[in-house]
């Protein structure tokens, strides 16, 4: 999401459909909810330490998908009295600054939408978060997420991304670590071909383009084996 960058790539493929990659969109919302959350705690350091010392250790639990947070398991925990969830924790957290609970709720349901690939929900949301004055990190990648609205929705479209390529180079990177080095390229490219497979004649798996064609062959699949 580099002005500089999608203007380049629009003049030199004009029509092409440009596509955000969502990890980055993902990772974005993450560090402005927690750069409130840094910003809450400066705010009640002195006033609230033990709410202060809560917000510094249970950052993950913040960052973590809502879904994916336990509600039934209930244990004691050092900073809280009695038993209690991560759910509670979360949502005893979030009570201490409605600001901070209201960025948060926006945040996941606008990451919620991006991980579900769907178009209406990732507008709405957007279009809600509008009407509030949020919290300055926040409200500087909101603006930024809604200027990059179309290639963001064009990156809920299809099934395409960086990954594999980022893949690639992690991977490559850690070759070179892994044998401290190399001075003779020819050795570390024969390495990187046999390591990745990249000498293999059979042909790559079909991969669907559109997730709205990755959807039906998946509920096509599961009547025929059903």
């Amino acid at each position: 999401m580099y002005q500089p960058y999608r203007a380049l790539f629009q003049s030199i493929f004009p029509n092409a459909e440009i596509i955000i990659d969502r990890f980055h969109v993902v990772q974005l919302l993450n560090r402005a909810l927690n750069q409130i959350r840094i910003q809450l705690m400066r705010d009640i350091r002195y006033q609230r330490p033990r709410d202060y010392t809560k917000l510094k250790q249970l950052w993950k639990l913040i960052l973590k998908r809502r879904e994916d947070l336990d509600f039934q398991d209930y244990h004691t925990h050092r900073l809280f009295d009695g038993l209690i969830t991560e759910q509670g924790m979360v949502d005893y957290l979030l009570n201490l600054d409605d600001k901070f609970y209201r960025a948060y709720h926006l945040t996941h349901q606008l990451i919620e939408a991006i991980q579900s690939h769907s178009h209406q929900a990732f507008e709405e949301v957007l279009q809600e978060g509008r009407k509030y004055l949020l919290p300055r990190p926040l409200r500087t990648d909101w603006n930024t997420l809604f200027d990059y609205r179309t290639e963001i929705h064009h990156s809920l479209t299809y099934t395409l991304s960086n990954g594999p390529v980022e893949g690639m180079n992690h991977k490559i990177k850690n070759i070179k670590r892994s044998d401290y080095g190399y001075r003779n390229f020819g050795h570390l490219r024969c390495r990187i071909f046999l390591s990745c497979q990249l000498f293999s004649q059979e042909e790559p798996p079909y991969r669907h383009i559109v997730y709205n064609d990755e959807r039906a062959d998946h509920k096509y699949n599961t009547s025929m084996n059903g």
